[in-house]
């Protein structure tokens, strides 16, 4: 796991493709394959944040990609830890549901394990655009 000697952040930035992807990242992952808030009426306004959008967001059929996803993420930042690097920063992009949804709860699952900081950079954004 990792090292304790120096303070190590696995920074967690949720984004929407629209707005491009930020550039630096060290890894970008497109989430926009699990299930879609957006096409259930009730959920759209919603944030990712909210508990319900998490629900449908991590459906049984959704869980084994985030399990890839939170393995593939904690075992990249380790291995920057392990490099000497002070920082890890991965982007997780659709728009304003799952790329939510996802920074939240790797946030929540890796916290034990390292200093995990959460950045929703277009949920704002998006928020304003559907709500005029």
């Amino acid at each position: 796991h990792f090292t304790e000697e120096r303070a190590f952040q696995l920074r967690l930035v949720s984004f929407g493709f629209k707005r491009g992807a930020p550039i630096d990242a060290d890894l970008v992952l497109d989430v926009r394959g699990m299930p879609n808030p957006f096409y259930v009426e009730a959920l759209r306004p919603l944030p990712g944040t909210d508990p319900s959008v998490q629900s449908h967001v991590f459906s049984p059929a959704s869980l084994e990609l985030y399990t890839q996803l939170r393995t593939l993420t904690r075992d990249l930042a380790e291995l920057a830890n392990e490099s000497g690097r002070h920082s890890y920063t991965v982007a997780l992009g659709c728009g304003q549901h799952r790329s939510v949804a996802v920074v939240e709860r790797l946030a929540a699952d890796l916290a034990d394990e390292c200093d995990a900081h959460t950045e929703h950079r277009d949920l704002e954004a998006a928020l304003q655009e559907k709500h005029g």
